[in-house]
């Protein structure tokens, strides 16, 4: 019993390093992926309206804020919210969304319904 322990241990610890390879290999690939993906939605978010280079972040997440509340039937809550933004930016911090949401609510382009967000009713509507 005691001769297969380390034929054993040996295996296992293999193929502990094998699946080690594959997940880095998954999450260059992810990354690479994300990259392309940033990149898309940078050139669609170009033609929409001109930026400056530095505000693609901003652009982008101001943009699928307002697409989740055109495609909601009710009012979202900030976490909602949150989590979609995090599609377009994946390392979005909460404090740098919630400047997102003050900045959207400043502009009039989302208004506070209790705790969560709608769009504004559009105006000359009866």
């Amino acid at each position: 019993m005691n001769s297969k322990t380390p034929y054993l241990e040996n295996h296992i610890t293999k193929q502990i390093k094998e699946v080690d390879i594959k997940i880095k290999e998954l999450q260059s690939e992810r990354a690479a992926l994300e990259r392309l993906l940033l990149k898309a939605r940078q050139d669609e978010a170009q033609e929409r309206e001109p930026i400056r280079r530095n505000s693609v972040n901003r652009v982008l997440i101001e943009n699928r804020i307002l697409d989740a509340l055109r495609r909601s039937q009710k009012p979202l809550s900030n976490r909602d919210l949150y989590l979609e933004a995090r599609t377009v930016v994946y390392d979005l911090k909460e404090t740098t969304f919630r400047s997102h949401i003050k900045r959207m609510k400043d502009a009039e382009k989302i208004v506070a319904k209790g705790a969560r967000w709608e769009l504004p009713e559009a105006k000359g509507v009866t």
